[in-house]
């Protein structure tokens, strides 16, 4: 299935998702601190740190605003489809704090949907957050501009990874003019192509 996002040109792709939905909790396996919020973020920050980087994101999913931080849109129903085929084993485990869902995969993921770059970055991000606590996994995920002008559920468009309330920094500044530049061109690519 795939369907167009609203803020992002990037084509919502499930098959991507799917994979790395697998690959993500193949990685974590074993783990502590291994559940469905954890996953969520690790795809969200993959997502959106490949749209500022590379100017598109991952799988194109959608991410919405959920209590724990951003989540794909729809990512209980894709999980629950993936369960009756046997792609992955959902686990409730019931802590003192709260229930924590854990996703095992039941198959290897296949990679051939992705480049390097893509796998480079997302092992990264499991890199960076897998030994952190959920918490404190959540907690840096609420601390985006975008999580935190969105209300529940709604949509956290891509581009509001952009969005930031320090000081502009020179770095700063020369990346927005290399990206008006490459919106300049995209936009000259489009006319020409329409005339």
């Amino acid at each position: 299935m795939t369907t167009s996002t609203s803020s992002s040109t990037t084509a919502y792709d499930e098959s991507k998702l799917t994979e790395l939905i697998i690959y993500v909790s193949k990685q974590l396996f074993g783990k502590n601190r291994n559940g469905s919020v954890k996953l969520n973020k690790i795809l969200f920050f993959s997502d959106t740190l490949a749209y500022k980087i590379h100017g598109e994101p991952i799988t194109g999913v959608e991410y919405v605003r959920r209590r724990f931080g951003p989540a794909p849109r729809g990512i209980a129903a894709l999980q629950h489809k993936l369960s009756e085929n046997g792609d992955i084993e959902v686990d409730i485990s019931t802590g003192l704090v709260r229930t924590q869902k854990v996703i095992f995969p039941k198959r290897p993921p296949n990679l051939a949907l992705f480049n390097g770059s893509q796998i480079k970055l997302v092992d990264a991000v499991i890199e960076a957050l897998s030994d952190m606590k959920t918490d404190d996994v959540s907690e840096l995920s609420h601390g985006l501009d975008g999580w935190q002008v969105a209300h529940d559920g709604e949509t956290i468009p891509y581009e509001a990874i952009f969005l930031y309330n320090g000081a502009l920094t020179e770095s700063d500044v020369e990346t927005g003019i290399q990206l008006e530049q490459r919106l300049k061109d995209k936009i000259d690519e489009r006319v020409s192509a329409l005339a």
